[in-house]
């Protein structure tokens, strides 16, 4: 029997405060970007260089979310987040088929180390099962 992993880890700063919304289904979900960068010097001129990847991240798991509505985490805040890889499909406006890729952190499964810039010393994790 093959085996497999889907495990993302990052550590970076949110793009923009988290945004938490009720579900027609009574759960809630939250929604943020976090950015992580890669810096290094041009080997031909020398030149500091910086690249940013933008994330898409959202949580579903109720603990998380709970310490993201308590918490002081807003744009700018570090942290380290561990989730899953999904691809998802819908139709824009236009009737347009896209796709985007998103960092989910379901109920009971998923890691998030907030206040890593210093701020509080709170922690939340949940083993991955």
């Amino acid at each position: 029997m093959s085996y497999s992993l889907n495990k993302t880890q990052l550590l970076g700063y949110l793009g923009r405060n988290p945004e938490i919304v009720t579900m027609g289904n009574g759960n809630r979900v939250a929604k943020f970007s976090l950015a992580t960068s890669d810096r290094w010097t041009d080997h031909q001129t020398g030149e500091q260089r910086e690249y940013t990847e933008w994330h898409n991240v959202v949580i579903y798991n109720s603990s998380l979310i709970s310490l993201l509505e308590k918490g002081n985490l807003k744009k700018g805040s570090r942290i380290y987040l561990e989730g899953r890889n999904q691809t998802r499909k819908y139709n824009d406006r236009n009737n347009i088929e896209r796709s985007v890729t998103e960092i989910v952190i379901q109920q009971n499964h998923g890691d998030m180390i907030p206040y890593l810039d210093g701020g509080r010393d709170e922690k939340a994790t949940l083993e991955q099962n």
